[in-house]
């Protein structure tokens, strides 16, 4: 007994093998020692959720809150009730370069007219890039970059309206008044031929429609409609009425926006005259 290592034997009140177990493992084989294992570091912090979501059981004990910014990483803005805010949100957008080409485009519209349309299409161009889902900033720029084009087209349109109609106006009276000297001239031309064939105006004398001494002879004072025929003018006869005064035959012209009108006259003794008393030439 004296040679027995007292460790090495089991005590009466263990059971068989178990020294043996303890001190070399389950399978009796020596095991190598193993380093010991290193303690966890502090755990990352996560972002808790406010407390108004997860609202505590009635009776429940208050916790108090964190202090803002205790979760937030070095650099990122924290939120209300200490969380951080995503990194992705805290970097700005660049500012919409068509925005601001926009806006100068509007600028340039006020003295050149030109750029106004470029500076529409590119405003609603950066109002798309500027929305909530785009990857540029500003907006406000595009909005004040599309409207102000905008209006400025539409009043460059209505402006390009209104002369158009006044050129269209004053197109129509003058191609009217033209009309009205071409048709006195005949007129006054016919009533020389009548002079020539009868010796004065006076009624009864053949009538001239068609630029010959016609057959038939008119009926009563003479008249337009003894001289030409309604085929031969460019505007309506009946807006035609001729004035006799002993030798002198006048063309008036009645027109509905300007009134009555000369549109010639013919004397035996002074001539031709045009539509504004202009002699033209002398009879003799």
């Amino acid at each position: 007994m004296a040679g027995r290592n007292p460790s090495s034997e089991p005590a009466p009140w263990e059971a068989p093998g178990k020294r043996h177990t303890q001190q070399y493992g389950a399978g009796g084989v020596p095991q190598p020692p193993q380093p010991p294992r290193p303690m966890p570091q502090t755990a990352p912090a996560y972002p808790q959720p406010p407390a108004a979501a997860y609202p505590p059981p009635p009776g429940a004990p208050a916790y108090p809150q964190p202090p803002a910014g205790a979760y937030a990483p070095p650099g990122a803005p924290a939120l209300a009730g200490g969380y951080a805010m995503p990194m992705a949100q805290h970097f700005e957008k660049p500012t919409s370069m068509l925005a601001v080409i926009s806006l100068v485009c509007a600028g340039l519209a006020l003295f050149t007219g030109i750029t106004v349309l470029p500076g529409l299409i590119l405003g609603l161009m950066a109002l798309r890039e500027t929305g909530p889902t785009g990857a540029k900033s500003g907006r406000g720029l595009a909005v004040a970059g599309a409207v102000i084009n905008g209006a400025m087209l539409a009043i460059g349109l209505v402006l390009v309206m209104v002369i158009f109609v006044f050129a269209a106006a004053a197109t129509s009276q003058f191609e009217g008044m033209v009309n009205v000297s071409v048709d006195g001239s005949l007129i006054v031309q016919r009533a020389e031929m009548y002079y020539r064939d009868k010796g004065d105006f006076a009624g009864g004398g053949h009538r001239f429609i068609g630029g010959y001494k016609n057959a038939d002879k008119g009926k009563g004072p003479l008249m337009v409609t003894d001289l030409v025929g309604a085929h031969e003018l460019k505007m309506p006869i009946d807006r035609y009425f001729l004035e006799v005064k002993g030798d002198t035959a006048t063309v008036w012209y009645t027109d509905p926006k300007t009134g009555k009108q000369m549109a010639g006259s013919f004397s035996a003794t002074r001539g031709q005259a045009g539509p504004g008393g202009r002699d033209d030439w002398l009879w003799d």
